[in-house]
């Protein structure tokens, strides 16, 4: 019988050896495990110091597949949205042409992301076209500055002498307000089917076109690119 003592013995050790360790498994899971409270409040500060216009945008085959309604109402959100620089807002080393700038040394960014005469200037399609309803047309404080794009940023300073940098035009010749582009009204887009086909932009979006073009590109390479359907 004595051996069977030691027997039972080394068994209870053993299932009190594997307990121990199941017990310092379940605390070490429950140490680094987060309460709900506490990876919730983690998923809020990922959130803090974003901001993005359009954080949802369509995938592959959605523009087929979703209702006319929410494909209708997709458009008009991507229409009204202030696109900022997380959402690919904004084109640093490129012209409103297309065409690279002319001195890629001073880059358009802040203070130099926004020109009334050269543009950018406006971070929303709606803030031109809102007239009488969003998609119209607009006041006269919205006209287009037609042929401005192709300088870098106007200032009409006379010392900056970089063609079509600021100041002179393709000739060589000093430009002024009245010279330097052609006022156009914002022309009214309601009906024309450009608000409705925005909701069916490729679904990498405008910061992963942004990353993907090279200066001065208009579109990024045929190959990393999915044209609208």
């Amino acid at each position: 019988m004595a051996w069977q003592r030691i027997e039972h013995r080394k068994t209870a050790s053993a299932l009190s050896a594997a307990t121990l360790v199941i017990l310092l498994q379940l605390a070490a899971g429950s140490a680094t495990a987060q309460p709900p409270s506490i990876a919730r409040a983690d998923q809020r500060a990922e959130l803090i110091g974003q901001e993005r216009g359009a954080p949802q945008q369509l995938t592959d085959g959605d523009a087929v597949r979703l209702p006319l309604d929410r494909l209708l109402a997709h458009g008009e959100q991507l229409f009204t949205a202030v696109w900022t620089e997380q959402d690919g807002g904004g084109r640093p080393l490129t012209k409103g042409t297309g065409a690279p700038l002319s001195n890629p040394s001073v880059p358009l960014t802040f203070p130099r992301n926004f020109n009334r005469v050269s543009a950018p200037d406006a971070n929303a399609c709606s803030g031109c076209h809102n007239q009488p309803v969003v998609g119209g047309d607009g006041d006269i404080v919205a006209n287009v500055f037609v042929l401005g794009q192709r300088f870098d940023f106007a200032t009409f300073d006379p010392a900056d002498r970089t063609i079509t940098g600021s100041s002179f035009d393709e000739s060589g010749a000093p430009v002024d307000l009245q010279s330097i582009a052609n006022s156009r009204a914002t022309v009214g887009m309601s009906g024309s089917g450009y608000i409705e086909m925005l909701a069916r932009q490729n679904d990498r979006g405008p910061a992963a076109n942004q990353r993907y073009a090279q200066a001065g590109r208009r579109r990024p390479p045929r190959q990393q690119r999915r044209l609208v359907r």
